[in-house]
């Protein structure tokens, strides 16, 4: 399933008519929410929020939602991969479901584990035309989020560690196969452990 709008039976208000946008984010990070350009809230990583919108200014449907990525940050505040969001035009009982498809196209989540007592330089995609440097990833750290990143034929994370080897998950344009990413459905999520 790719970011989408779906329909729902609406709750009604007094009045007779619906007030509610349904959001839900199968996203590893949460999302910042706008109806018809007021801000609507956050949904967290996993949940599903309904919004009220009988307190906007234009409070009827249909209502215009756009979704922002709260996106990962290094220790001195610099933003994680790719920025992500749409927008979608929604009517009464529709619920906006947020993925790891966005306009067709996929995108995937690298959470890293190094239980080795070295570091090492990340780079996802390396090779490709969106090759992204991350940082350095610290000795014997788990559950560092590498950001979102599109997902190609050739893409891959790869690792330049201080014990002067290279470690590859995914195929590359150049070097070949590498262990395979293995990535969830709707969040993109790909576990990598580094622990040679």
């Amino acid at each position: 399933m790719s970011a989408a709008v779906i329909a729902i039976i609406p709750t009604i208000g007094d009045d007779g008519q619906s007030y509610e946008v349904v959001v839900t984010n199968h996203l590893q990070r949460p999302v910042i929410i706008n109806i018809n350009g007021e801000f609507g809230g956050q949904v967290s990583s996993g949940s599903t929020k309904t919004i009220d919108i009988r307190a906007m200014s234009v409070n009827k449907f249909p209502v215009t939602v756009t979704w922002e990525l709260i996106r990962n940050e290094t220790i001195s505040g610099i933003p994680i991969g790719a920025e992500l969001g749409s927008k979608f035009l929604v009517g009464p009982g529709d619920v906006v479901v947020i993925d790891n498809e966005i306009d067709s196209r996929k995108y995937f989540y690298p959470l890293i584990k190094n239980q080795r007592g070295y570091r090492c330089e990340v780079v996802v995609n390396h090779g490709l035309n969106d090759a992204y440097n991350v940082g350095v990833l610290p000795a014997n750290s788990a559950n560092v989020p590498l950001g979102y990143h599109e997902i190609h034929e050739f893409s891959n994370v790869m690792l330049f560690c201080d014990n002067d080897k290279t470690y590859r998950w995914g195929d590359h344009i150049e070097k070949g196969e590498g262990t395979p990413l293995k990535m969830e459905d709707h969040t993109g999520l790909v576990s990598i452990v580094l622990d040679q």
